[in-house]
């Protein structure tokens, strides 16, 4: 059954968001930092799943990453995102700079491969097919398994936006709602060189402890502590 979205805003301070990214620079040496909040957000969900005895073979996610290089042209409004995946197994998750290194090896090779390119025109091709069969095909290539939890990392939120309705914007995060299944996900964004990471999750996925936990381990990994 549908069930009620839920979130929690994990806030942190400009000193705590520059230490964050200092550490995340220090292993994707200032490229593809995306791979380390992932480790992070993977890390998160394996706690509480390995505190549940339900440890799976594996853990996979789905990324949005940019098609089209900044500055190319191509017209106003179309969606120019397409998606990438990776995967760890939970004995891969002991380190995070060991896991966010193997994250970075594959999206460097899905990189060369150019694989992004390749999932666009699958997608393009998809819109023209029903929606039954575009599942079908993925599950297939996925084994039945879609992704394990929903990540994103959006980057600077609405920097160019400084009032609302007269009155300054001090803060701002994306709260996306999460499908089911799995119906849990963590997502990065930052406004004004302040870093937030929003939870979000269908009723009855976490429960209070669990909440708590996954914010624990989610400020541990990130700030070193």
């Amino acid at each position: 059954r549908a069930c009620a979205a839920q979130f929690h805003i994990e806030e942190f301070t400009a000193e705590e968001s520059a230490k964050i990214a200092a550490r995340a620079s220090e292993v994707s040496r200032g490229m593809f930092q995306i791979g380390w909040f992932l480790a992070v957000a993977m890390r998160a969900h394996h706690v509480i799943l390995e505190k549940r005895g339900q440890v799976p073979e594996s853990y996979q996610s789905g990324c949005a990453v940019q098609e089209r290089k900044r500055g190319a042209r191509h017209p106003i409004w179309q969606n120019q995102v397409s998606q990438l995946f990776f995967c760890l197994r939970p004995a891969q998750l002991g380190d995070l700079g060991e896991a966010a290194r193997l994250l970075q090896e594959q999206f460097s090779a899905m990189s060369r491969a150019r694989l992004e390119t390749a999932f666009a025109v699958m997608a393009r091709l998809f819109r023209r097919l029903p929606s039954w069969f575009y599942l079908r095909m993925l599950r297939h290539n996925s084994h039945g398994h879609l992704t394990s939890f929903f990540f994103s990392h959006t980057g600077e939120f609405l920097p160019e936006c400084r009032t609302f309705c007269g009155a300054p914007i001090l803060q701002g995060w994306h709260i996306p709602t999460v499908s089911q299944p799995p119906g849990s996900g963590i997502f990065f964004n930052q406004r004004d060189g302040r870093l937030s990471a929003t939870l979000s999750w269908r009723e009855g996925v976490l429960d209070a402890t669990e909440l708590a936990e996954m914010r624990a381990q989610l400020r541990r990994d990130l700030l070193g502590e």
